[in-house]
């Protein structure tokens, strides 16, 4: 064939795929600025709240001791906006016990998660028994867990930072050849914890050699958390069976295929064979046969597969670096796996809304900083209007006199127009 053809060949071909690469690219641009619009604009613009005391105080509320440290830890962790969007989005749903400032006690329960401190160890924040109340009302409710809190972060996992078409364009842009079609990946997370009540032989993790909690994670090709199942106890709950248990049909949709390793390989047939998805919705490294090697392409396939699996391990990571509460170097004591799940997700929901700070290149505005100014606070419920002057006591026995008075010189008490009060919705 002639020379000079065959690279006009090979020009053009590389034209065609500039062209695709460019149009992918535009198109997923197009996607992420919708998911933006749709997901996020809200939340940016998001003014501070109102938030409504539960009992009005005649003198200030105490600052908490040391905050300046709790704000420049977080500060550097997570940056100004997942704060910010905890503690306008998350945090301030109800009053929490405690007569300090509403915002520092969002602070100290964000310091709490990524710090993995004890009770004892924010003694020098708060009183352990104050912080204690305000952790129980955060993530408990009537003596169980606070579902709601906890379907609102898995509303803001599952569709907050990812859609269907994102998922497909990103993976064919990102992946390598051999796994253009996967956009989502699975896999289970060991975390060290204690559960009180149940026995260290149930809960006892081969990866970890030491007793935890197995979580099922689903991410996606750009390392955005989707979905993450409630713990279990490891020993009895292996990747395998926690899988046919996750109602796996209604994390992904029907486009979407998901990595998975070795060890769900034998229990993708019954997913198959008990919802709408089929075998093309999962990917798998291939297992060798009894008494049959496997070949050089199938354990080339294998590594590059491992390879391009890791990224969920290397999620991890980036989840214990953040957040120590996390990161196996001590374990979780919980009486509850309903409140380390919801801790679990928390985490994952602001590591995913970092991930999406910078993938977005989005510059945090002044509103968003407010949080790290000195005495900063939420709005009072009528923060603009006067407040009363309170007469002393015997200025108001005097006046009350004067009343009992008027009111036995008067056969019919004069009705009187009272200005309505402006209301304030309660956050």
């Amino acid at each position: 064939m002639n020379p000079d053809l065959v690279n006009r060949k090979v020009e053009d071909l590389i034209v065609s795929v500039s062209m695709s690469t460019a149009s992918l690219e535009k198109a997923l641009l197009k996607e992420f600025n919708n998911l933006m619009e749709e997901e996020y604009s809200n939340f940016l613009s998001m003014e501070w709240p109102y938030i409504k005391p539960k009992k009005y105080h005649r003198t200030d509320l105490k600052a908490v001791k040391h905050i300046d440290e709790v704000k420049k830890l977080l500060l550097k962790r997570l940056g100004p906006i997942p704060v910010f969007f905890f503690l306008t989005v998350i945090f301030p749903t109800k009053n929490y016990p405690g007569p300090y400032r509403p915002l520092e006690k969002g602070l100290l329960l964000l310091y709490h998660l990524v710090k993995g401190c004890s009770l004892e160890d924010m003694r020098r924040f708060i009183a352990p028994s104050t912080f204690n109340e305000i952790l129980s009302s955060f993530y408990k409710k009537d003596k169980g867990v606070n579902n709601a809190l906890e379907d609102l972060i898995s509303e803001k996992l599952h569709n907050m930072f990812s859609n269907i078409r994102i998922r497909i364009l990103s993976a064919q842009l990102k992946n390598p050849s051999s796994f253009k079609s996967i956009t989502v990946l699975l896999d289970g997370h060991d975390t060290r914890a204690t559960h009180t009540g149940v026995s260290s032989k149930e809960q006892w993790s081969y990866k970890l050699r030491k007793s935890g909690f197995r979580t099922q994670v689903a991410m996606d090709i750009n390392n955005m958390v989707l979905y993450a199942s409630e713990p279990a106890a490891c020993a009895r709950n292996t990747d395998g069976p926690m899988f046919t248990e996750l109602g796996i049909e209604k994390i992904i949709e029907k486009e979407d295929c998901i990595g998975l390793d070795g060890a769900y390989k034998a229990f993708i047939r019954q997913i198959v064979d008990t919802t709408d998805l089929q075998q093309q919705n999962f990917c798998c490294p291939r297992r060798k046969q009894r008494g049959v090697e496997l070949s050089s392409e199938e354990k080339d396939y294998n590594t590059r597969f491992g390879s391009f699996r890791s990224s969920i391990e290397s999620l991890f990571g980036q989840l214990g670096i953040i957040f120590e509460k996390f990161n196996n170097k001590t374990p979780v004591i919980t009486s509850m796996a309903g409140v380390f799940s919801i801790q679990f997700k928390l985490a994952c929901l602001l590591l995913n809304i970092k991930t999406f700070v910078n993938m977005g290149h989005i510059k945090p505005e002044s509103h968003h900083m407010m949080w790290i100014e000195n005495d900063f606070d939420y709005k009072k419920e009528n923060a603009d209007e006067p407040e009363d002057n309170l007469p002393s006591l015997i200025d108001q026995m005097t006046l009350s006199n004067s009343m009992v008075k008027e009111q036995d010189d008067t056969d019919k008490p004069k009705s009187r127009n009272y200005k309505k009060r402006k209301i304030v919705t309660t956050i």
